[in-house]
């Protein structure tokens, strides 16, 4: 069989061709979107040019076409990836390889290595750990109550941990 880490591997590889998959698909569409748009544009500038000619206009009035791309507000479609720094590029990669391998990996490893009720307690108190992570990196502090409900889950992993099923039972 696979081992946690080819496992997670394997994941994290579909995951990679499913959006890149998924990118190409969706900016082939664009593409043809864009290009039936620009054949429109040409036929309408060309009726447009033809009827100009066949009309009595006034040469001293001044024509407006309302020119709304000026003013629209240019929005990034949700498959093309932003534009950031080489610096924020590295951050949301090595942040995409913990969350998206390592935690799982990891989270899979302990169950093979570890007692299954010792794995599932560490696991189900993952949202503890981001107590700390979320004063360091935002500054958020946390209310009394949410101080209290951390408290609670360390004591009731503990006392699984420390009373609970023992592994040789």
């Amino acid at each position: 069989g696979l081992s946690t880490w080819e496992i997670n591997l394997c994941r994290l590889g579909f995951a990679g061709l499913t959006l890149t998959a998924i990118t190409f698909f969706m900016r082939y569409r664009e593409y043809q979107r864009k290009k039936k748009e620009r054949l429109e544009q040409q036929k309408r500038d060309y009726q447009s040019q033809s009827s100009y000619f066949e009309r009595d206009s006034n040469p001293n009035e001044q024509r407006f076409s309302g020119d709304k791309e000026s003013t629209k507000i240019k929005i990034r479609p949700w498959y093309r990836l932003p534009k950031m720094s080489i610096l924020s590029w590295t951050v949301v990669s090595v942040g995409v390889f913990f969350v998206t391998f390592l935690s799982p990996a990891l989270a899979n490893y302990s169950l093979f290595e570890i007692p299954l009720a010792l794995s599932i307690s560490l696991t189900s108190i993952t949202p503890l750990f981001t107590i700390p992570l979320g004063i360091l990196m935002k500054g958020e502090r946390p209310t009394l109550r949410g101080y209290f409900g951390a408290m609670l889950s360390v004591i009731g992993v503990s006392i699984l941990c420390i009373w609970g099923v023992d592994a040789s039972s």
